[in-house]
């Protein structure tokens, strides 16, 4: 008999949810999810991403794993904007290679001032 089978293992409650907000997986072209940004937390996992939680207006929190699109766009957004994510699609790189592609829109006066567009602004 092994050690393990000596012991008397008592299985524990889990708690209602844990400590894991449902994780946002958009699967068709033109899913979103629009809410407030409550937290941006790096290194995270095994892959050490980028996890976002958005609080949606019902009050339910999302975790959204970072893809580097997503992370790239959010990376001058401010914790508490009020945000839109759009999932794009799938899209195929220049060099063949899958990624997820998605659009941010960040609510009124919170959104990061735009860049200049110099091409428009070239008389060249």
């Amino acid at each position: 008999m092994s050690e393990s089978q000596e012991k008397n293992w008592v299985p524990q409650p889990k708690s209602e949810g844990g400590n894991y907000n449902e994780v946002w997986k958009p699967t068709q072209d033109g899913d979103t999810i629009e809410g407030t940004l409550i937290k941006s937390e790096s290194n995270v996992g095994p892959n050490n991403q980028w996890v976002y939680d958005i609080k949606v207006a019902e009050g339910t929190v999302f975790s959204v794993w970072g893809k580097k699109v997503l992370d790239g766009q959010l990376s001058t957004v401010p914790v508490n904007s009020y945000i839109k994510i759009e999932f794009i699609g799938k899209k195929t790189s220049n060099k063949g290679n899958v990624f997820y592609d998605f659009n941010v829109f960040v609510a009124g006066e919170q959104a990061p001032a735009p860049v200049a567009d110099v091409a428009a602004t070239d008389p060249a």
